[in-house]
């Protein structure tokens, strides 16, 4: 009998050595030994004799690791990697396909593994802002912005009491490039800073604490700014 599991992890996670260490005792349990290759930011693909060689790479700058692939049988493999999904941005983190004996050992594996995942679970932001694709980002600002000008749109008249076409073209206009100018930029933040997965690992976890300041900072800045914009515009108005 042979029994073909698989296991799909949904929410943001970050990978450490920890993770690492616990992961590969975890699958010499009931596997053989397990092997590790990445993908870095590069493009290049690097393979790594051991846990102990892995969790010391330097994970720096453009050698710093995309995606990860664990090893360990033939048709057994974990992938830590966003899978692309077109309406909620990814699907998963982590996914395992592996084949055991029997029903019981399959869903024992599977809760062993998700039990790890979960100690390393971001937080919710992480995984709701994570999810956000250029798409949604539009389809929101595009609402805001109706709805924030539909009053002027439909006070802003000509003299013979219409509003004239040039008027709604410059409108539309002016609106559409700045809803994709601001998508683009929250989009950049947003996998910048709100990653589905970080590898915590190496030169990176320097970046890591850098961009988490740096997060904070942002956060206080549209605070302000919306403060702002929210005076400006009932003076205006």
């Amino acid at each position: 009998m042979k029994v073909s599991g698989k296991l799909s992890y949904k929410s943001a996670i970050i990978v450490n050595d920890v993770f690492f260490k616990d992961i590969d005792e975890l699958l010499r349990e009931y596997f053989e030994k397990p092997k590790y290759s990445a993908q870095l930011i590069n493009g290049d693909e690097v393979e790594f004799e051991s846990v102990s060689e892995l969790i010391s790479y330097d994970n720096f700058s453009n050698r710093a690791i995309k995606t990860m692939r664990i090893g360990f049988g033939i048709g057994n493999y974990i992938r830590i990697e966003p899978s692309m999904a077109f309406i909620n941005g990814y699907k998963s983190t982590l996914e395992m396909d592996f084949e055991v004996e029997n029903n019981d050992k399959s869903e024992e594996i599977k809760r062993k593994v998700n039990d790890l995942c979960d100690k390393h679970k971001q937080s919710f932001m992480y995984t709701a802002a994570s999810k956000f694709t250029l798409m949604h980002i539009c389809i929101l600002l595009g609402g805001l912005s109706f709805i924030s000008n539909l009053n002027v749109l439909i006070t802003h008249k000509t003299d013979d009491g219409t509003m004239s076409n040039s008027t709604i073209v410059a409108a539309v206009t002016v609106g559409v490039v700045i809803m994709l100018l601001i998508s683009a930029a929250l989009s950049w933040i947003i996998k910048q800073y709100f990653p589905a997965i970080v590898f915590y690992l190496g030169e990176n976890i320097k970046s890591v604490e850098k961009k988490s300041k740096t997060k904070s900072n942002i956060f206080w800045c549209i605070i302000v700014a919306g403060i702002v914009s929210a005076i400006v515009s009932s003076f205006f108005n």
